[in-house]
């Protein structure tokens, strides 16, 4: 029985095949127990092995990555077994009608059956690959006598291990021709064929972000020219057209490296109106020549070289996209100290954010009280971009108080005030003692503000008409009506004889004294929308 590595991890896989697969664990179990083979001793092998066999389609991954998913027999696995059956049939056909000379016993041992399997078992664990030539035309063994006289042929190639940093080379002994006179052994030294591909030399280092294996395939490959690391050029958006004039890089050394300046601009948006940006676009600019493109993370686009952003003229995209490119970014090189972590070199490779290697001419954030908070994560990736310029577009650039103004500031960079601590002992602070004066001078310079009639010409919106209709109460309605203003004024006239002095304005009050005096009004414009609407008054509204 051949108790070759792979014969045995195929049998394991075949005998405890199942629906969702063999992991790993079932087969080391398997070959440990039926073949008393020690696994833990080889187990970068059986990696090696499993990985060749992958490669070659005997066995397919149905789920799961590397060594942690489960395999199953491939769609050439049927193929195999029958090559190998021929190949067993036909040695054994030969060694059967081999002639017995006793003056080529001691060459024949050589080659003896021992031997053959010794061959197949290295060469099943991988240790070597044998150059076997199974045409019966060239077979030793398939020798033909003409006139008395015996012509045979018998080959023998030594394979040699090396190391990562050598290269095996084979040294053929090779038996003349016998003549009438008698057998003449002549030595010589054939140079075996040998390919030389990038994977056969000593500093070959692949890793992709698609995961693939370091054997070779029908994919183009690019090495990078700072790591020399060796990936697929469709997996990084590389095209083959820009090798001659566009040098490559991969992408942990694209966002190491000094940033690309581009012309471009980038803006940034909720998902509503995403769509909207690209819309009025294509309504305002009619040139076919403006490039507009919809970035929508590593996730969906994989790794896009920076270049391919530079030529973009516009380029849009999310806060919730924003927020998942954090993730990608400060993820360490396979070469840095904290990219080994491991002692295996990982297979696949983390993908950063092209963004962050860009430096984009303009950076728009629309709708940028979403950055307010400089605790979020859209606005700790924002303050990672590059950009010459920045723009902030809101309607609403403070909601809660003068402390959402400092996220803003923050993105735009305005000097000195971005650092926490002079923004608070220059402007806020003043401000909070009624001294507002260098607050003013400071947003004069920065904040541009577009009413309606400003643009009205470019919004494209219709005149507005004004139509009244008078309407006329019922008994019921006219009692509530004019309840819930005598209630009002009387609770507004209330609050109001509380304050001793009525020349002072609402801005010189505290907010919570504005509320007290303004909820009377908020109950009426209640009452105008619904009788329940009303805080405390009929029954409530929710359904029981």
């Amino acid at each position: 029985m051949r108790k070759g590595l792979q014969v045995m991890i195929l049998t394991a896989i075949k005998e405890m095949s199942v629906s969702k697969g063999v992991s790993v664990i079932g087969i080391l179990k398997y070959v440990n127990s039926v073949y008393s083979y020690d696994m833990q001793r080889n187990h970068r092998l059986l990696k090696k092995t499993l990985e060749k066999l992958l490669s070659k389609k005997i066995v397919e991954q149905v789920k799961g990555r590397g060594l942690q998913g489960s395999f199953k027999l491939g769609v050439n696995y049927k193929e195999e077994m029958t090559r190998d059956k021929q190949q067993t049939l036909r040695t054994r056909s030969s060694s059967r009608t081999q002639p017995k000379r006793n003056h080529l016993k001691e060459n024949n041992e050589e080659f003896s059956q021992t031997g053959t399997d010794k061959d197949m078992m290295q060469k099943d664990h991988d240790y070597c690959a044998l150059n076997r030539d199974d045409n019966p035309e060239n077979d030793p063994h398939n020798s033909t006598t003409t006139n008395g006289i015996s012509k045979r042929m018998s080959g023998l190639e030594a394979c040699t291990l090396t190391d990562d940093s050598s290269t095996a080379t084979s040294n053929s002994t090779a038996f003349a021709e016998s003549d009438d006179l008698g057998i003449k052994t002549v030595d010589e030294n054939l140079e075996s064929p040998q390919i030389v591909f990038p994977s056969n030399t000593s500093n070959y280092r692949f890793e992709c972000i698609c995961g693939g294996l370091q054997y070779p395939d029908l994919k183009d490959r690019v090495q990078c020219l700072q790591c020399h690391l060796w990936q697929h050029a469709d997996c990084v958006n590389y095209k083959k057209e820009n090798v001659d004039t566009i040098p490559f890089y991969c992408p942990h050394c694209l966002v190491a490296m000094k940033p690309v300046p581009t012309g471009a601009t980038l803006i940034i948006s909720p998902s509503s109106i995403c769509h909207q940006w690209v819309d009025e676009i294509n309504r305002h600019v009619r040139s076919s020549s403006l490039q507009v493109m919809v970035y929508q993370g590593v996730k969906k686009h994989g790794f896009l070289q920076p270049q391919m952003l530079a030529e973009q003229d516009v380029v849009i995209t999310t806060y919730d996209v924003l927020r998942t490119e954090l993730n990608y970014v400060d993820i360490p090189h396979s070469n840095s100290k904290d990219g080994r972590r491991f002692r295996n070199q990982k297979r696949y490779m983390a993908i950063p954010s092209p963004l962050i290697a860009v430096e984009w001419w303009r950076i728009c954030l629309d709708e940028a009280q979403m950055v307010e908070c400089t605790t979020a994560k859209a606005a700790e990736m924002a303050l990672r971009l590059t950009g010459v310029n920045r723009w902030c577009v809101s309607g609403t650039p403070v909601q809660r108080g003068l402390e959402d103004l400092f996220g803003l500031v923050l993105f735009l960079g305005v000097d000195p005030y971005w650092v926490k601590h002079w923004w608070d002992q220059l402007l806020y602070k003043p401000y909070c003692r009624k001294d507002p004066l260098l607050l003013y001078h400071c947003i004069a310079k920065i904040m541009w503000r577009s009413a309606k009639k400003d643009v009205i010409d470019q919004i494209q919106i219709p005149e507005q008409t004004e139509d009244v209709h008078w309407l006329h109460f019922s008994p019921v309605e006219r009692h509530f009506y004019h309840r819930q203003h005598e209630v009002c004024c009387q609770d507004a006239l209330a609050k109001l004889r509380k304050i001793s002095d009525w020349s002072l304005k609402l801005s010189s009050l505290d907010r919570r004294t504005v509320s007290s005096i303004l909820y009377p009004l908020l109950r009426l414009r209640q009452a105008c929308c619904h009788p329940q609407a009303v805080r405390g008054e009929f029954l409530p509204l929710q359904k029981r």
